[in-house]
């Protein structure tokens, strides 16, 4: 009997989603974060690089293509510096546009942001906020992290935005701003577009990994497992995958089981279930300590994670 995903909603990474769904809002398009984080195609695949940094992710959608492009499925076009809107300067630019919209900003180095207090341990991680205000010294924001109505110096906003810590390719100064409807497609239409882009993702993936020689899907899930199981992880790589990886996984896992369910696609979303229920054991058993048990459960997502893509492409 095929039964209903039971939704997760709290607390999560999901910066660019919430970000974007408050920019929407802002136009009175209502998407839920969900919806973005999904189309986005973020969290299909894994990847483990040649320097040994390992991701629940594709080597095809970054955050900052990946919401451009579920935006695009959605219907939905914004002012964007992916277009040639870049200016020479660009707080100037930010106080023109803010003017007629909030502006969604990212990615920015959390390093830079000091309204977070955990900023000194995140330099070159990325993140994604809605700028809503601007005064002569300080810009105002809404931070998804847990931090509405947050304030930044200028300076530091600048050096956040420019971005410069980032290591996955992304363009500085990014932001999305004047979000329109162009067009209102089904369900339906969303549904075979999206299958459409998720399938170009793992073949392009395919292409991107031969090109770089990095591990991907069940293969860099495996590499994982061994190196793990011979004690060679970092203990910042072990760190991602206690706060980072296994939780947010577990998210992004549920909430594509629940879009594959609403849209008929059964067996996908049963896989993704069951990954979703591995990574939070995952999760579970990392904060623990227990890497023994965290190769086994990790053995079991990446025979998963094949069968996913097997389901998908066939």
């Amino acid at each position: 009997m095929i039964r209903n995903v039971l939704s997760y909603k709290g607390n999560g990474a999901y910066c660019y989603a919430n970000s974007a769904s408050m920019l929407l809002s802002s136009a009175s398009i209502e998407i839920p974060p969900a919806m973005l984080e999904v189309l986005s195609g973020v969290g299909l695949g894994a990847f483990l690089s040649d320097d040994g940094m390992f991701m629940l992710s594709n080597l095809e959608a970054t955050p900052e293509t990946g919401i451009s492009k579920s935006l695009e499925i959605l219907g939905i076009s914004c002012f964007t510096p992916q277009d040639g809107n870049m200016a020479s300067d660009p707080i100037q630019q930010m106080r023109d546009m803010l003017k007629e919209s909030p502006v969604m900003v990212g990615p920015l180095d959390m390093g830079y942001l000091e309204n977070n207090p955990a900023h000194i341990y995140a330099r070159g991680f990325d993140h994604f906020v809605l700028a809503y205000d601007i005064g002569e010294k300080e810009i105002l924001f809404h931070d998804p992290d847990g931090f509405p109505c947050a304030s930044l110096s200028l300076d530091a906003f600048y050096n956040a935005w420019k971005s410069e810590g980032i290591k996955w390719p992304h363009t500085p100064f990014n932001f999305w701003t004047c979000p329109e409807r162009n067009s209102n497609p089904s369900q339906e239409e969303i549904h075979k577009k999206a299958l459409s882009y998720f399938r170009s993702i793992y073949s392009s993936s395919e292409d991107a990994s031969r090109h770089l020689g990095w591990k991907i899907n069940g293969e860099a899930i495996d590499t994982v497992v061994r190196d793990l199981s011979d004690g060679k992880i970092t203990k910042k790589g072990l760190g991602r995958m206690e706060n980072f990886i296994f939780e947010v996984g577990s998210r992004r896992a549920l909430d594509y089981a629940d879009f594959f369910s609403r849209n008929g696609d059964y067996e996908l979303s049963e896989i993704k279930s069951k990954q979703a229920s591995i990574l939070g054991k995952c999760h579970s058993l990392a904060v623990k300590g227990d890497w023994k048990m965290v190769c086994g459960r990790l053995q079991e997502l990446s025979h998963l994670e094949e069968d996913f893509k097997s389901s998908l492409m066939k």
